[in-house]
């Protein structure tokens, strides 16, 4: 497992430096890979300790908008970290959603822990899946946990709410799974046959053959993303799947660390209901503080006014208005 201190860290244009595709073993010896950044005054000596800030995506922490936010932390003074989640992009491993994120983002706070470049804090953040990576950890209460941001995600009960509803499946998760089975590591290593063959498929078409089944779906040329498909598909019962870390942070709420942190979300995202009982359940049970942050949005569309054909007004989006707006 590499350190940063034995890989060339090079200069951003904007004076940060960038240590890219630094491998994180796990504790069954997978290795995820980050991208670390690192204020200007870290240099080329390796000066410096910092406080971080932690994101882990399957959405590649190569996008555009992550990359930004990551140098804008890092020219204000702090470490980031982008990891691609196990499975995912330049990340070894299987793919299994939600499944596995706890223990993963336990053991990255801990390698964190152990940088030269470490300021003995970290916060987290992030968006929908970057959310339940937060609280699928924070279930665990890794090391040096300072603050968190989850904005859209950290499932209360995923059975209950926006995997499935109340028991019943979410169809959502099927568009989502042939989405990021398009951009899968095997379909991006087999452009002229898996990829080719996924991206072949009418979605719309398949969506009036339903119930999919194994090897007859549009995901069948990617066994990994079928294989957990099907998984919570056909679990309908409340069972010790269930209440994994990962899918039900209220089993785990006594033990989920005790920090200052956000939970965030819109009246028209799928996560209302999941921010709002982590909430209700944390701010009863920890210091915190715990704050909860709702507005008329969409599932991360807070700088917009208006859901669907109803506008808001200029006050309902948050540019110029969050100190207005939070509530503890």
């Amino acid at each position: 497992m590499p350190d940063d201190d034995r890989i060339e860290i090079r200069p951003d244009l904007n004076g940060v430096h960038i240590n890219s595709n630094v491998t994180v073993s796990m504790r069954d010896g997978i290795k995820l890979a980050c991208d670390i950044y690192l204020p200007t005054s870290y240099g080329s000596t390796g000066d410096g300790r910092f406080p971080v800030l932690f994101s882990s995506t399957p959405y590649s922490k190569g996008r555009d908008d992550l990359v930004r936010d990551a140098k804008f932390f890092a020219s204000h003074g702090y470490a980031s970290v982008l990891q691609d989640t196990r499975g995912r992009y330049q990340s070894e491993g299987e793919f299994t959603k939600y499944v596995g994120e706890g223990e993963d983002g336990f053991d990255t706070m801990a390698w964190i822990s152990q940088q030269k470049w470490f300021g003995g804090k970290i916060g987290t953040y992030g968006l929908s899946y970057s959310a339940h990576t937060q609280a699928a950890a924070a279930c665990l209460n890794p090391p040096n946990l300072a603050c968190m941001w989850l904005d859209s995600g950290g499932f209360s009960n995923a059975f209950l709410n926006a995997c499935r509803n109340g028991g019943a499946f979410e169809l959502r998760q099927l568009t989502w799974a042939y989405k990021e089975a398009v951009e899968s590591r095997e379909a991006n290593s087999n452009l002229d046959t898996v990829k080719a063959a996924i991206e072949s498929q009418d979605i719309f078409d398949w969506f009036k053959r339903l119930p999919w089944k194994k090897g007859h779906s549009p995901l069948q040329w990617v066994p990994d993303y079928e294989d957990y498909l099907m998984d919570i598909w056909s679990r309908e019962c409340f069972d010790e799947y269930w209440r994994q870390v990962g899918l039900c942070a209220e089993e785990y709420y006594d033990t989920f660390s005790d920090v200052p942190q956000v939970h965030m979300s819109g009246w028209y995202d799928p996560y209302s209901r999941t921010a709002s009982d982590n909430y209700v359940a944390l701010s009863a049970l920890k210091k915190g503080p715990v704050t909860l942050l709702l507005g008329p949005w969409t599932h991360g569309q807070r700088a917009v006014t208006y859901a669907g054909n109803v506008d808001f007004g200029p006050t309902s989006a948050i540019d110029g208005n969050l100190q207005s707006i939070l509530i503890t």
